[in-house]
């Protein structure tokens, strides 16, 4: 178990001369290393956790996590390298996705529960779904999904494959249902 004292030796160490939030470390609760599944349903309070943690590591400085997009007919692939050490908070999936840790382990929480993860690993990824990690190591990570209509444009992609906050996924995603019924 990485215990908060731990985790914060490993800030200070990483980052010489920065503060830590301490806020982060009650906030996080990928600072537990609890192995297990990765949970695909909603839960309020876990997601408003996670809401947290992403305002408290925007107030941080940033990380360079180098991003690549691969095409092929009817899929995109996005893969983000991210550095040890590195605290990050996803966007809400609007569909379901492939992901794909391909290099490196990462703790991964969607606010009520923390899995650690080694690659390789692939999982499925349900829509609505927001996600923080901690990379313990260097890690590659990947998420591929259906692109019916070869889009190539990026910022038209993550519009249609993100949203920023619950209630515009709930928005968007009522939408979507109401014109598959037509």
């Amino acid at each position: 178990m990485l215990s908060k004292i731990r985790a914060e030796r490993r800030w200070l160490e990483r980052h010489p001369g920065e503060a830590l939030d301490e806020a982060l470390l009650d906030l996080f609760p990928l600072l537990d290393e609890v192995v297990g599944e990765p949970k695909e349903s909603f839960n309020a309070v876990a997601r408003d956790r996670i809401v947290r943690l992403e305002q408290a590591v925007a107030k941080l400085p940033q990380y360079d996590c180098p991003v690549k997009h691969y095409f092929v007919d009817g899929l995109y692939v996005r893969e983000i390298s991210i550095p040890a050490g590195c605290i990050l908070v996803g966007y809400i999936h609007m569909q379901p996705c492939i992901t794909t840790l391909s290099k490196g382990t990462i703790l991964i929480s969607e606010g009520d529960n923390t899995v650690k993860l080694s690659a390789p690993f692939t999982t499925t990824v349900a829509p609505g779904s927001k996600k923080a990690g901690y990379a313990l190591t260097d890690v590659i990570w990947s998420d591929a999904y259906v692109n019916p209509d070869n889009e190539r444009d990026i910022d038209r992609l993550e519009a249609r494959l993100t949203a920023n906050t619950h209630a515009e996924y709930l928005t968007r995603r009522n939408e979507m249902l109401r014109l598959e019924r037509k």
